[in-house]
């Protein structure tokens, strides 16, 4: 059973799904060999050929009940007529229907979700420079921030994650989910810096590095240490830096929880303050996906993709660990009420590029 989860997690990495459903349909319908006297052919069939046929069905079940995103409807057709053109004449009329039932589910589901999970609220008509700190609470920002957050988080699907998508110009195409989660974790860290600089004075630039820390500690309880990493960086990042008077006038509860955030999330060994914490939490939680792609890569890069001529599968157990550990966190929804107006703020949050704030720190 593990390695068949772990089969269907990764083998997007070596084929497609459309192989792969020829591949099962092969190794179904498997000849009869020549055999010897002593062995009918129904024997044969029952201890070896029906074994067989039923491990192909239940790899089948497993796919469409785990993996349904893979398929599309030319796959599913093809499925389908395989149960009404090999498993019904074989006498597999159960396995037939419990196939069809499972794509049945499948399907109305899909049907269900086909506005997708991330809700994209109408862009706001206007943007402020601080805006939504200025017009709602603490609170309700880190609580909101965490909504937007973990709904396009629980986008990501598996084959988004191989062959390291995300990074390679000829893959990006299948990884639209994480590239949009890494934009959103820069936009947020941008945006942090900007506010800071926006402001006019050293006081208020306090005024607002303390409510900053104060959001990051909401964040904390949330579990969302994604937006808090992104917080840290913009407040990290080299214009904001160079504020050493600001940074030395920061109230004093300010200064230390914005260091014992820096310490839990600092990348000092594979993030390991960060992972204990994040193996403690009670989901639900918003992991920091960068360190699921820093270990992918780490595991991608160390390892080959073959062995001779065979596939090297102690590889794809690497990937499929650090996989299921991101769709772990995937499972456990938020129970969060959706503020429309906060969320259209949340999602077209206004910054400026690096080069005008390094100026703007200089002022």
């Amino acid at each position: 059973m593990k390695f068949q989860k772990q089969f269907i997690l990764t083998y997007q990495s070596f084929t497609t799904p459309l192989k792969l459903f020829k591949k099962l349909v092969e190794r179904y319908t498997i000849a009869m060999p020549k055999l010897p006297p002593a062995i009918t052919p129904s024997e044969y069939h029952k201890r070896s050929i029906l074994p067989i046929q039923l491990r192909v069905v239940n790899v089948l079940k497993m796919w469409i009940e785990t993996a349904f995103h893979d398929m599309n409807d030319a796959l599913v057709k093809s499925i389908l007529d395989f149960t009404d053109s090999i498993l019904v004449p074989d006498n597999h009329i159960a396995l037939a229907k419990q196939i069809r039932s499972i794509l049945d589910k499948q399907r109305k589901s899909r049907c269900e979700l086909a506005a997708p999970l991330m809700t994209t609220f109408a862009s706001p008509e206007e943007s402020t420079t601080v805006g939504v700190l200025d017009n709602f609470s603490e609170e309700e920002f880190a609580t909101q921030l965490t909504f937007v957050d973990f709904n396009l988080y629980a986008t990501i699907k598996p084959v988004e994650l191989l062959n390291q998508s995300w990074n390679k110009p000829a893959l990006k195409h299948r990884a639209p989910n994480v590239l949009a989660f890494i934009a959103r974790f820069n936009s947020i860290s941008s945006w942090t810096a900007s506010m800071i600089l926006y402001q006019q004075s050293i006081a208020d630039r306090i005024v607002l590095w303390t409510r900053l820390v104060n959001i990051l500690e909401i964040l904390h309880r949330l579990g969302n240490f994604n937006s808090m990493l992104a917080i840290i960086a913009g407040l990290n990042s080299s214009a904001i830096h160079r504020l050493k008077f600001t940074r030395a006038e920061l109230p004093k509860r300010t200064s230390q929880l914005f260091d014992q955030y820096m310490e839990l999330l600092k990348s000092e060994a594979s993030y390991k303050a960060l992972r204990a914490a994040l193996h403690n939490v009670n989901p639900p939680c918003v992991p920091y996906l960068g360190m699921y792609l820093t270990d992918l890569t780490f595991i991608e890069d160390g390892n080959k993709d073959n062995i001779g001529d065979l596939i090297n599968f102690r590889k794809r157990q690497l990937v499929s660990t650090v996989i299921t550990e991101v769709q772990l966190y995937q499972q456990f929804p938020y129970n969060i009420t959706p503020n429309p107006q906060l969320c259209r703020s949340l999602q077209n949050l206004p910054f400026s590029e690096d080069e005008q704030l390094y100026k703007m720190s200089l002022l």
